[in-house]
């Protein structure tokens, strides 16, 4: 009878160390998909910040273009 008790507690054991390394492992995965979806997010909000700064550079230079009454394209080279 001891012998059998010894038996299920072995089995147990194993079995809840089984069990934690399984918690563990999603544990590790629900974070490493977490920290990606905050790089992916970083990134998307750098680029989408970027994207609107070239926007504005791009439309305030056209603003000055055609504010600039003395504005002259620059002469061509005689070979072009």
């Amino acid at each position: 009878m001891d012998s059998n008790y010894q038996t299920l507690g072995a089995f147990a054991s194993r079995w809840w160390i089984t069990v934690e390394q399984t918690r563990a492992k999603e544990a590790r995965k629900r974070d490493s998909r977490f920290v990606l979806f905050l790089k992916a997010r970083q990134e998307m909000f750098c680029w989408g910040f970027w994207q609107h700064f070239l926007q504005l550079t791009s439309a305030s230079k056209l603003l000055e273009v055609k504010r600039s009454k003395t504005f002259q394209p620059s002469p061509l080279e005689p070979g072009e």
